[in-house]
């Protein structure tokens, strides 16, 4: 009976590594798609904003790692190798509710700082090819105009005038404006401040979501080792 108990915690405990396995890999390409996604935007966004992304596919590599150490300690069936691994397992929990609290706080905080950063990007236009590269791209992938409204245009062009990036159908001629300034069929109306503020919560809230529901599968685990251990001590099936 006891031999029993401890084989069938021992498989469960390989599924569940398996399944582990696999969120490591998942933590890995999520990383990779919100790194890709929000980096194409990295002029106007801060150090907080990219961090949580960098720090999943870390995570993830670290799963994968204590993944294949968990099939050794397994295998093994050895209380204090079982013990590291509970170990392990505990710390990569907290690690995800802290990712996921950050990526919550990262959320809810940066507002302030990419409205100055899309003001401040506007000002140098003019004499800045990145600045028109990055103001370029934001505008026809998020297809808005400005920070608020095409109108914050004024600052840089004469009235009535947007880049080009701004015209729902790019003109032919090179160097082009976009005019009339409030006719919807030709300029997106919308600000890019909503916009990209919009993109980067949902990606953030994509990674804290993640990171919970990885967290709370990570607690079937903890409960499995903790068993499996707790059989060890007893002497259960160890070598």
């Amino acid at each position: 009976m006891e031999s029993g108990s401890i084989n069938v915690v021992k498989y469960l405990l390989y599924i569940f590594n398996v399944i582990y396995g696999i969120t490591g890999v998942a933590l890995i390409v999520t990383g990779i798609i919100v790194i890709v996604d929000l980096g194409r935007f990295s002029n106007y966004l801060n150090a907080s904003i990219i961090a949580p992304p960098i720090l999943f596919i870390i995570l993830g590599i670290c799963i994968i790692v204590s993944s294949i150490f968990g099939f050794y300690c397994i295998n093994k069936q050895n209380f204090n190798l079982s013990i590291v691994f509970t170990l392990i397992l505990i710390a990569v929990l907290v690690i995800e509710v802290l990712l996921s609290i950050m990526s919550s706080v990262s959320k809810e905080n940066f507002n302030n700082d990419l409205r100055f950063s899309l003001k401040t990007s506007m000002g140098k236009y003019s004499f800045d090819e990145t600045h028109r590269q990055s103001w370029s791209t934001v505008q026809r992938k998020l297809e808005c105009c400005g920070v608020d409204t095409p109108r914050d245009w004024s600052i840089i062009f004469p009235e009535n005038l947007v880049p080009v990036s701004c015209c729902q159908n790019l003109p032919v001629e090179l160097g082009a404006l976009c005019r009339n300034l409030f006719d919807e069929r030709i300029i997106y109306q919308k600000g890019c401040y909503n916009g990209l503020n919009n993109r980067v919560k949902a990606r953030l809230a994509m990674l804290m979501y993640i990171a919970l529901a990885f967290g709370l599968f990570q607690v079937v685990g903890i409960v499995l080792a903790c068993f499996y251990t707790y059989l060890l001590k007893n002497g259960q099936g160890s070598k």
